[in-house]
Parts: C-alpha cells; structure tokens; sequence
C-alpha cells in the first residue's frame, strides 16, 4: 500500500504528484529544482538529457551520439553531475550553450498525435510506443502505453489495475518482460489477449458473412404433374405473406404456362383461393 500515493505509470512506483516542468529558459531555477529529484543539489547527466530531449525540438540521435562530448562543456569539475551553477553560469553554464545554439529561440515539441486504436491497428500502436525504434517494448513501456491510451492517468486504482492486467497477459503469452513486434501481433499475441481481456472490439474478429435468404421449405404440384420445390424459386422469394396468385404467376415464370390449380405435396390439400398466403395454407418455416 502506497498511503493513496499516485503511482508512476512506467515504474510503479509511489510519487509526490504531477508539476509541470517550466522551460529552462523562463526559470532555470525552477526547472533545476524539479530535475534534481532527490534534493541533492545536482543533477546527473542522464536526467538532465532526457529532460532536454523531452522539452526541446533536438535531433535526438545527434545529441545521444555526442552528448558524452557536449557534457564536458558543462562538469567543469568531472563530477558526473551539475550544480545550479554549472546550468546558469553566465558563459560556460548550460543555459548559455543552448542560447548560443538558438534553441531558446525555437519552436518548443508539438504534443505527439493520439496514439492509433489498439484494437484495430496493432501493429501501428506498437510503432507508435517503440519510441527508439529498436523493435521491442519492456513490460513497463507496454504499461505506460496502456495508461496513456486508456486515459487512466493519475487513477491509482486503474493503473495498479492495468499493471496487473499486463503481467497477466504476458503470462498468458508465455512471455517474460519483453515484447517484440511479432509477440505483439501474431494472431494470438499480446495485442489479441490485452484487447479482448479490455472488452475491446477484437481487431481479429471476421466481419460475418452474410446469411442467404432462404425460402420456406414446401414443394407443390401443378394440375399438370409438374412438381417444384422451394428450392426452384430465387432465394428468399417465398415468405408467409406468400400468395397463391403471386405462387401460381412465379411457376408460370419458371414453366411458360399458368397452373389452373397448385397442390401443396408435402400436405396434399388443394389451393384454389388466389387471396390465400402461405401462412393461412398452413405452411410454416
């Protein structure tokens, strides 16, 4: 039991609550005191790059493949880590790098686009969560991506509730803790389980044929000997509101020629009253 915390969606683990974090540019302060988490009055470089990537429009392969270069123009002092001075140093801080780069210029990162339907498009939903593009989603990923696309943020309830469900269902798919493309859209992968446990519409389901209309089940027999069965007639033809003029002009369609008389074969009785139906002659489905 986490006292009624709020749970982060990817760790699981019970958090303060939610702040937005400002640009580092309007309040560098601000946005060194929410980095630095743990209140240790430095923050690390991975932090500190994740963060910038997160809030600025950065080439971010370019940035990860020199950021080991890049770091040392900041950790004067090659601690691993930055103070607040070493951010807002006039001339050598963190700030002024950016500056120099006009990054405090550009235009901040859009809000990504709603993530694409899990159920009717599986293979898009993976692609859209494998971020970095290397072809798997760790069990905490897959659940953020759940939390974000069910829109259950900030429900600790819910996202426990999620939580369980992923673990659930990758058991159920035999898998460990890493999910591939393949694990994730096979026909019976984890996309098919996570949707149907959800009560999602399953992206799997065949779209059901069409039933043929069918007639009713009678043969009859003209005065002339001629027998037809129901079966002689187009599909769906023959109903209960079926009459006998409509039954005696349809054989005179199939043979040329209008029976004076029709006999129900399968009952034997005789039908002579043109305003008669099916129904009232007695015929069932």
């Amino acid at each position: 039991d986490n006292n009624g915390a709020p749970l982060c969606p990817l760790c699981r683990r019970a958090s303060a609550g939610v702040t937005a974090l400002p640009s580092i540019f309007d309040d560098a302060r601000r946005w060194f005191d929410l980095v630095d988490l743990d209140r240790s009055g430095q923050v690390a470089a991975e932090d500190v790059l994740a963060t910038l990537k997160a809030q600025l429009p950065v080439d971010e392969e370019a940035i990860d493949a020199r950021w080991d270069s890049l770091w040392a123009h900041f950790d004067h002092n090659g601690s691993g880590t930055l103070a607040y001075d070493d951010i807002a140093a006039p001339e050598r801080g963190l700030v002024a790098f950016l500056e120099r780069a006009g990054l405090n210029k550009a235009t901040p990162k859009t809000p990504r686009p709603p993530p694409p339907k899990l159920e009717s498009e599986p293979g898009a939903w993976f692609d859209y969560w494998d971020e970095d593009g290397v072809g798997y989603l760790e069990e905490g990923e897959v659940l953020r991506a759940l939390v974000h696309s069910l829109e259950v943020r900030g429900d600790r309830g819910q996202v426990r509730g999620t939580a369980e469900l992923v673990r659930a269902c990758l058991a159920a798919c035999d898998i460990q803790s890493r999910v591939t493309r393949e694990d994730f859209v096979r026909e019976d992968g984890l996309a098919t389980v996570v949707a149907e446990n959800l009560g999602l519409r399953s992206f799997r389901t065949e779209t059901p044929r069409p039933v043929e209309p069918t007639n009713y089940d009678i043969s009859v027999r003209t005065n002339g000997g001629r027998t037809f069965a129901a079966t002689d007639f187009p599909a769906g033809i023959l109903s209960a509101d079926t009459t006998v003029e409509s039954l005696r002009s349809m054989i005179a369609q199939l043979s040329d020629s209008r029976p004076e008389s029709i006999r129900l074969v399968n009952r034997g009785n005789v039908l002579r009253d043109d305003s008669l139906s099916l129904r009232d002659a007695g015929v069932r489905p």
